[in-house]
């Protein structure tokens, strides 16, 4: 076998089959099941190659056509290289024709180097070869072989097609001109000029006004989030997008849609109300308190999740039995010190009248007269003065001593506006609806959004 068959042949097992479909794509888009995806569409057809490679003399492509369901079927009618075959031809598709055939000297054939279906196709023909004085055909002298089409009336790449460059295009974006490859011109025909349309001012309508590659490029916003899309609640947020009349509107964002309303302080599902239809809220339920302050209701609070809030805040205690004031402790009111017995001037025992003897820590008391430590505070006999904002002596369960006055709650004497509360760590923040410019840290829920706590 000659060097040029082992050649061919080799660069055929390394490249193996290289051709795979540029229009593949996929059907249908069902939720649960995934289509195997197409490889092509049925019925169309293509040029197809085992070595993906032009090759001169016999060698051509074949042909292949997309089958059912999809896919592609065999390369046909491709003619591959075969061993030099000494028929005036390329059979080994090296370029060269008979090159290992004998000869004699001074002998003469005719050949042609290109493949045979463009023989005497347009100005395409044959040549001679001479055999030397080593017995070796020569190069191949007068053939004439394709060339690249151009506009000039012949069929130059010698496909039975005269001047097929159809179209020139030119330009980029708006600029873009597409005008006839070929024109005649006096009864000549000559190759045309394409020129481009002037750039204009780029403007926001996704095409590339000023032609420089680029789309809408001196509008920044474009795909940024903007705040008033249209819709209500967490779907507010859009992105900026270029309208074909020129415009930059904020639209809805694809990737943002309605999902279940959670207590965040949010309006998940976009109906326009913030913390509504949670599974549990608003039903009926015990505070741990006694008392009238006992019954409560499931409430939202974005900080803390779902949450007992007692129905009522309480009132003054009164000598009645019951825990008027919501803090725990049977008629410790205002009145004389508790010593189970009914004293001076109190309409029951340990209600009302005139203490005779000095309050323990934690006791109800009138006056600071009425304290072992002279301190009283809040209506409780205190340890210690109370100082700073949101202390109070009489915290359920820590009367007695100055504590941080517990999370949401304000006497309207400790924090100053209508809408202020205590956090529970001895500051007042504002409640849902203050006003905290854009500071986060001013609001009880942690979240000011548009000068306003959540």
């Amino acid at each position: 076998m000659n060097k040029t068959i082992t050649r061919s042949l080799t660069a055929f097992l390394l490249l193996g089959i290289t051709i795979l479909s540029t229009n593949c794509g996929t059907t249908g888009n069902p939720p649960e099941e995934i289509p195997t995806p197409q490889e092509c569409v049925v019925g169309v057809s293509e040029p197809c190659s085992l070595l993906n490679n032009d090759l001169p003399g016999l060698c051509k492509y074949g042909v292949r056509v997309c089958n059912e369901p999809g896919k592609w079927g065999a390369c046909a009618d491709e003619i591959l290289p075969v061993a030099e075959l000494c028929d005036h031809v390329d059979n080994n598709c090296d370029g060269e024709v008979d090159e290992d055939c004998p000869c004699t000297e001074g002998q003469t054939q005719p050949c042609y180097s290109d493949t045979v279906d463009t023989l005497g196709v347009g100005p395409c023909k044959g040549g001679t070869q001479t055999c030397d004085k080593k017995g070796v055909w020569g190069v191949c002298v007068g053939e004439v072989l394709p060339q690249p089409d151009t506009c000039d009336g012949l069929d130059n790449n010698c496909n039975g097609q005269i001047d097929e460059l159809t179209m020139l295009t030119c330009g980029t974006g708006a600029c873009t001109v597409t005008v006839p490859a070929c024109v005649t011109v006096d009864g000549v025909v000559t190759a045309n000029y394409c020129t481009p349309k002037m750039p204009t001012l780029e403007v926001c309508d996704t095409i590339d006004n000023d032609c420089d590659g680029l789309i809408d490029e001196t509008f920044p916003e474009k795909g940024k989030p903007c705040d008033d899309s249209g819709e209500l609640g967490v779907c507010a947020k859009g992105i900026y997008t270029c309208e074909p009349g020129g415009n930059l509107e904020c639209h809805p964002n694809p990737v943002v849609t309605p999902t279940t309303e959670t207590c965040d302080g949010l309006d998940n599902d976009c109906d326009g109300i913030t913390d509504n239809h949670i599974p549990g809220q608003g039903v009926q339920c015990s505070t741990g308190f006694d008392g009238a302050c006992s019954a409560g209701t499931m409430q939202c609070e974005p900080l803390i999740g779902l949450f007992c809030k007692q129905n009522t805040s309480g009132t003054p205690e009164t000598c009645n039995a019951q825990d008027d004031d919501c803090d725990g402790v049977v008629d410790d009111g205002n009145f004389c010190c508790p010593d189970g017995e009914k004293s001076g001037n109190e309409s029951d025992v340990d209600c009302g009248g005139t203490c005779t003897s000095k309050c323990g820590i934690g006791q109800g008391c009138n006056s600071t007269a009425d304290c072992g430590t002279g301190v009283c505070v809040d209506g409780v006999c205190c340890a210690t003065d109370c100082y700073g904002v949101c202390q109070a002596c009489n915290v359920p369960g820590k009367k007695g001593t100055c504590s941080p006055v517990p999370y949401g709650q304000d006497d309207e004497l400790i924090c100053s506006g209508d809408i202020v509360s205590c956090n529970g760590a001895s500051k007042c923040l504002g409640e849902p609806g203050a006003t905290c410019g854009v500071e986060n840290w001013l609001c009880l829920s942690g979240k000011c959004v548009g000068g306003k706590c959540l």
